[in-house]
This record gives structure tokens, sequence and C-alpha cells, in this order.
């Protein structure tokens, strides 16, 4: 209980002389400095430089750091998508070659293949 009150006396004191509320280098959630062009996330909890978005995909915030790894994400994820989508078609349109054969006869599941 004491310690609440002492923190809710510091919180008020830093409030009137300025720090939260009137400045925009401190962030009144994280209770710290914060630089320009940042913003907090309600998500991640912390401030983030040059913040984009919170994204659920990668359970983390684009911004500064990793906005260069998060286009690459997404543009390996479009090439992923595009060749299944390229081999499943394949294998619809030309069921005969898509199955494997091995160098014995045996197909992938053991049966014997005729030649």
């Amino acid at each position: 209980e004491y310690t609440q009150m002492k923190a809710v006396e510091c919180v008020e004191e830093r409030r009137q002389a300025g720090f939260a509320g009137k400045r925009k280098w401190w962030c009144a959630k994280c209770d710290t400095y914060r630089p320009r062009r940042t913003h907090h996330c309600s998500t991640c909890r912390s401030c983030v430089l040059d913040m984009d978005h919170h994204c659920p995909w990668v359970n983390n915030c684009v911004g500064w750091r990793n906005h260069k790894y998060f286009l690459l994400f997404l543009m390996y994820a479009w090439i992923g998508c595009l060749w299944s989508a390229v081999v499943m078609m394949h294998a619809i349109c030309n069921p005969t070659e898509s199955m494997l054969v091995l160098q014995d006869g045996f197909d992938v599941f053991g049966n014997e293949q005729e030649q």
C-alpha cells in the first residue's frame, strides 16, 4: 500500500513538473524518455521507433529496426503462395507425370511400378 501511494505521488509530481501530458518526449504509459517519431504500442506495452503497425502474424511491432525484414517476409510469403499454386496446377493438369517413381521401380509408397 505504501509503495502504491509513493508511485502515485511520483506520477503526480512529474505531471506537475511537466513531464507527462505537456511534453511529447515523455511516455506516460512507459514512464520513461521517448525519442522523436516514437509511438507507444498498447499490445507490446513498449515504445517503438517509427512504428508502422503491430502485426499479429509476426507477433511484433513493425518499425524502424525491422521494416526491411517485414517486407522481405511478405515477399517470401507471396512467392511461396505463388509457387504452391503453380505446383498444384501442374499436378492437377498432368496427373500421370506427378507420380514419383524411384530408381528401382517402386513409388514413394513402396508399391512396385510397371515399366
